[in-house]
């Protein structure tokens, strides 16, 4: 091992250290009402054996997720071991992000050398959108790891001419849609340049692998995810990004949505994960809150573009690959959604370390590199400050509510971060749907809200049959019934009668 190697574990053992003790405090920790989700369809399944949501009955009604058994199961398999907690979801999301910097490493080491690898490491792991990724109980660090590793594997095929690593890359992209559809986009871009090198040998054994790993979806997935109607309802959205439809239903909208496909990824992390926050929260608030740094999104872009240009020709696989598979993500999948583009950050961080890799002088390399890094560390400071702040507060008030609601009661919330005090027994309460006969089906006994229930659904909690039995204070930022952020000024506690 040459001293790249040694620096790059250093490095390694030191991200570890840092985010295990931020994991909990950025992104906060009800940023996102799919982390109460995600861990409940893992606990059913580990405790019940059932593929469903059917402990949590929330406003997308009991469905099973759509992408399945690694991604669940390796967090199933997490609560078995180390017991149940948003820490150890989370904790499978910093496993992945972890296994993502070693493939960087190894990536950029077999495109340029271990300077360039160690330098890809560093710029990735000092992302302020890959950390929060790394720590946000979702599929995106997941998504981004098979990505790589994927990559990796196609990258040493076209430089070994090795059919088997061909064979092999593919597979591997074609078993990442048991973790998420985003990868499939890269494995497009990778096939996209072996298509241009005329590699086609190599391109149909890709495209036999990932059939053979595509083909464990139907096999080994939910079925009966698709058989709900909540299902269709839930992914109207998506379809609605989806360019072949949007030509076949509105071609007259396609130059509005592509102008938003492509401006959406920026403005999405400009503006946090809902419209709504930018009338809410302060702007470092928001961003902290929703784990976004537009700052850090546009100097990597940035320094993408930049080095395609300068280290195009010598490396195409990087422009080919990233670039192309970023247009097939824009005509396939919906970028705006939240933290989709860290699966492309592998890529564009070893595009950005041939930047500087290439310069002899080390202090000129480490004066460019820190100045470089200077913007996504800052805003890692400024969120894990306010971050540690709103874990204070959301401590003291989860310690009254749970005082006030008796062991196995059934809960309904305007919150899926309180499934993490109830586990299998709290849901979000719908909008809409709100009744007195939907909390006796529900099994709900306890309701709790952050602010007044009226303010919020605009029922009056009586004609629900509840009474006040008591608040704890707030002072933390929520998801209010997956309508935006918000800082919560106290909780609600109420009984129904």
């Amino acid at each position: 091992m040459n001293k790249y190697y040694w620096g790059f574990l250093a490095f390694l053992l030191f991200w570890l250290a840092f985010n295990v003790l931020t994991l909990n405090i950025f992104p906060v920790l009800d940023v996102c009402g799919d982390e109460a989700l995600i861990g409940n369809a893992a606990w059913t399944w580990l405790t019940t054996g059932q593929k469903a949501l059917t402990a949590y009955p929330g406003s997308l009604g009991n469905v099973g997720p759509l992408w399945g058994v690694i991604y669940y199961g390796v967090i199933a398999f997490a609560f078995k071991v180390f017991g149940f907690g948003i820490a150890v979801l989370r904790g499978t999301s910093l496993f992945w992000g972890a296994l993502t910097l070693v493939l960087t490493f190894f990536l950029g080491r077999a495109l340029n050398g271990e300077r360039t690898g160690l330098i890809s490491a560093i710029i990735l792991g000092s992302s302020y959108i890959f950390m929060a990724s790394s720590h946000l109980g979702r599929f995106e660090a997941a998504a981004s790891c098979f990505a790589t590793g994927g990559l990796l594997l196609a990258y040493l095929a076209f430089k070994r001419r090795s059919g088997g690593l061909a064979l092999l890359s593919g597979f591997v992209f074609g078993l990442s849609i048991l973790v998420h559809s985003v990868p499939t986009a890269l494995f497009a871009g990778a096939a996209l340049f072996f298509f241009l090198q005329r590699r086609y040998r190599d391109l149909g054994l890709m495209a036999a692998g990932y059939l053979a790993g595509f083909a464990f979806l139907p096999l080994l997935n939910y079925a009966e995810f698709f058989k709900e109607a909540t299902g269709v309802h839930y992914y109207g959205g998506y379809l609605d990004e989806f360019i072949p439809l949007v030509l076949f239903r509105n071609p007259a909208s396609l130059p509005e949505t592509l102008l938003r496909k492509v401006l959406g990824v920026p403005i999405w992390f400009l503006l946090g994960t809902h419209l709504e926050s930018m009338y809410v929260l302060p702007l470092p608030a928001r961003m902290a809150g929703a784990g976004n740094n537009p700052t850090d999104h546009y100097i990597l872009l940035a320094g993408a573009l930049m080095a395609s240009a300068l280290w195009g020709r010598k490396h195409p696989f990087l422009p080919w690959v990233l670039w192309g598979s970023l247009g097939v993500a824009i005509l396939f999948v919906p970028l705006v959604r939240f933290l989709y583009i860290p699966s492309f950050y592998p890529l564009m961080a070893i595009s950005c370390a041939l930047l500087f890799s290439g310069t002899e002088n080390s202090a000129k390399r480490v004066l460019g590199l820190s100045a470089f890094l200077l913007p996504g560390l800052l805003f890692t400071a400024v969120s894990s400050w306010l971050g540690w702040k709103d874990m204070k507060a959301r401590k003291a008030s989860y310690s009254e509510i749970s005082r006030l609601v008796p062991e196995g009661a059934g809960v309904g919330s305007t919150s899926g971060s309180f499934f993490w005090i109830f586990p299998g027994r709290s849901g979000i309460l719908p909008r809409g749907k709100l009744s007195a006969s939907f909390l006796s089906e529900h099994g709900i006994e306890y309701v709790v809200s952050e602010q007044p229930l009226d303010s919020i659904y605009g029922i009056d909690p009586i004609s629900l049959g509840l009474e006040r039995i008591g608040r704890s204070g707030g002072g933390y930022i929520t998801l209010l019934g997956g309508w935006g952020l918000e800082r919560v000024d106290s909780v609600i506690v109420y009984r129904v009668k």
